[in-house]
């Protein structure tokens, strides 16, 4: 299962917008898993396997065109460069993967429950 929304916001200047409306779309998908559609009796269990393995494969498919879309986009600009221009991209690419994460990141598995 996935949820997305937006596309055309900043997601720094706009996160809490795109975080209140990913919210309102999470508890739209809970409340569908937990009761079932509509008209769904009181007490029956709502699990219909067909719909899970159906949303899989559209997650599956979401994301392998994402993949292709990125891949394009990074193939036509790559193409688009002079030799220089991409000895100097490689180059900031490596600077980045050794600079680390950015903007106050942490590692994933090291959050401080500071709130």
């Amino acid at each position: 299962w996935w949820a997305e929304w937006g596309g055309v916001l900043d997601t720094i200047k706009d996160n809490e917008t795109i975080r209140d409306e990913l919210l309102a779309i999470v508890m739209g998908i809970w409340d569908h898993v937990k009761n079932g559609p509509e008209g769904t009796p009181a007490g029956a269990d709502p699990f219909q396997a067909e719909l899970v393995e159906d949303a899989f494969r559209r997650q599956r498919a979401a994301a392998s065109s994402r993949v292709e879309i990125g891949q394009k986009l990074l193939m036509d600009r790559l193409t688009a460069m002079s030799a220089d221009e991409r000895h100097a991209f490689a180059d900031r690419l490596e600077e980045g993967l050794r600079r680390g994460p950015r903007h106050g990141d942490k590692p994933e598995g090291d959050r401080d429950d500071d709130r």
